[in-house]
């Protein structure tokens, strides 16, 4: 019988999971059955994806269904009904629930509600000795993580030679070393599913040698809290340490489970061998209480700053608005928190209402309102208006454009430090000034140039020009400096240092800045794999010496 598992994934550069742990399981328990595997994203249109699908006339074409691609679901689903109406085909993933779900994809025969591998296996035996399971929803049932086949067979990996990019290098590789979360925060699908299961480390780590031996460049582990057994995350954090690669492996973490020891570990690592995304979600202890989620914000406060300051490791922190009892007030403290901290990244994101989580019982009756569609994104909570969210995201924009992009990084911490307060004051007054801007998502020197009529009436002229002076020439070879600064370039020792066998065929530039007297050379070879910065010297003055900055 042939079964097709088509993933429709959220980018071409993710490279799909749950397919291949699918197949995997059925390959061993479904021999009779030809399990293929197809692999598309949402940037393809539907119609390419359906002729795909049909030129592969699957008997059974199984599809995961998710908040990105509801849409394209629907549709493939519906299309492939039609044209072959003999296919039946099975829904599963986040967006099916135990309870509604038949009206939304009227073209499914049957639902998998739950874990995959074992049901999926089980439906296709019985659909191939010409079986029809009379109740068409399908609750998996859990079984023992460690016992389940890897997915990361020879047919995982000639999977990339009919893919769009190619290569393993060039996709994200998603990596599951343990299955469910203990805590039971109401807005997370992981809340669903009680305990958590472990693969053993011998495993764990014989997998992860495989995936960077086949040239695997990131490997993003979706475990919901990979440090909640501290000694196994040491462990495994001391063999990625020790891999002879320039792999990137993230993680996310809770910080306030980081002790001294961890902290050692990450210490040692080889500049952007790890990344760690840290859901702070909320510094409202009422809020925090409402959804169940149990942070030690001091700590995890603490443990981030201790993580930005070794400097080998990007940190991304997550807030979430539209949580219960939450309002603009009580948010702006924790946007100004985060950033206290430094983090390489803060996502100001959005809640999404889903589907199997208890999140609508911690708001009081009918004060929450989201929409009726994926990804089911807040409009109006007990503490927010929409009007407030509309506000929140306009912060959110700038955010991501001046601070996440890391190229603004000495302006923003001499405007955090010296200009602002705090970190909300400083983003809400660049929404503001930013309204009606349009799209800024601009060149560098429209974007500097911006920053810089925000900053120029606040504060001394001399001292912004200087950090928009070094934050230009360090991120951007052009030196696309705002036309009020004049470049201080120094074109003669460029040519004295050209005459050296180190610089001879490198783009450098020397720069003499004006507040500090220093000379600069800025060498345009190489970036920070962490602050993508390009490498900076200082230059004695007469004989040219280069000095390295720490």
């Amino acid at each position: 019988m042939k079964v097709v598992l088509a993933s429709v994934g959220a980018k071409f550069s993710h490279k799909t999971l749950a397919a291949h742990c699918i197949k995997s399981y059925s390959d061993r328990f479904s021999p009779q059955c030809d399990v293929e595997i197809f692999e598309s994203s949402t940037n393809e249109p539907a119609g390419d994806i359906i002729t795909a699908l049909y030129s592969l006339k699957p008997q059974v074409l199984g599809l995961s269904t998710y908040i990105w691609n509801t849409d394209h679901i629907k549709k493939i689903s519906g299309t492939i009904k039609k044209i072959l109406p003999q296919c039946i085909i099975v829904l599963g993933g986040p967006e099916i629930s135990a309870d509604q779900v038949h009206s939304e994809y009227p073209a499914a025969d049957y639902f998998i509600y739950g874990p995959g591998e074992v049901a999926f296996s089980d439906l296709i035996n019985l659909l191939s000795k010409g079986q029809r399971p009379k109740e068409k929803l399908i609750v998996g049932q859990n079984i023992e993580f460690e016992s389940l086949p890897s997915p990361f067979t020879p047919s995982y990996f000639d999977s990339f030679g009919a893919d769009k990019y190619g290569k393993t290098e060039n996709k994200l590789i998603y990596y599951e070393s343990s299955r469910g979360c203990p805590f039971s925060c109401a807005y997370c699908l992981s809340s669903a599913q009680k305990g958590v299961a472990y693969l053993p480390l011998a495993r764990v780590r014989e997998e992860l040698a495989l995936l960077v031996a086949k040239g695997a460049k990131v490997i993003k582990f979706v475990d919901r809290t990979f440090n909640l057994d501290k000694e196994r995350s040491k462990n495994i954090l001391e063999y990625i340490a020790n891999l002879e690669t320039d792999c990137t492996f993230h993680f996310e973490v809770a910080a306030d489970l980081f002790d001294s020891g961890t902290l050692e570990i990450i210490r040692q690592m080889p500049p952007g061998r790890v990344q760690f995304e840290i859901g702070i979600q909320s510094t409202n202890e009422r809020t925090l209480e409402a959804v169940n989620r149990k942070t030690d914000l001091k700590k995890a406060f603490e443990n981030t700053k201790k993580l930005t300051a070794l400097k080998n490791s990007h940190i991304h922190l997550d807030l979430i608005a539209g949580l219960p009892f939450e309002s603009l007030e009580s948010f702006a403290p924790a946007i100004s928190s985060c950033l206290e901290v430094r983090p390489h990244m803060l996502q100001l994101g959005f809640l999404k209402v889903l589907k199997n989580t208890d999140i609508i019982k911690a708001y009081p009756e009918g004060s929450l309102l989201y929409n009726d569609w994926a990804p089911y994104e807040v409009l109006q909570s007990d503490g927010m208006t929409y009007e407030d969210l509309c506000y929140l995201k306009s912060i959110e924009r700038v955010i991501d454009k001046f601070y996440n992009s890391g190229q603004f990084v000495n302006t923003l911490n001499f405007a955090l430090e010296e200009v602002f307060e705090n970190g909300y004051e400083l983003f809400s007054n660049l929404a503001e000034f930013c309204q009606g801007i349009g799209d800024i998502k601009a060149n560098l020197k429209r974007s500097y140039t911006m920053l810089f009529d925000f900053l120029k009436p606040r504060c001394n002229f001399n001292k912004l020009a200087h950090n928009i002076h070094l934050d230009c020439l360090t991120f951007d070879p052009k030196g696309s400096l705002p036309d009020e600064i004049s470049p201080r370039r120094d074109k003669a020792s460029e040519r004295e240092l050209k005459r050296k066998p180190e610089f001879k065929r490198k783009n450098i530039r020397v720069e003499d800045l004006e507040l500090t007297g220093e000379k600069l050379l800025f060498v345009y070879d190489e970036k920070c794999p962490i602050s993508k910065a390009y490498r900076i010297f200082k230059l004695e003055e007469k004989s040219l010496e280069v000095i390295a900055i720490d």
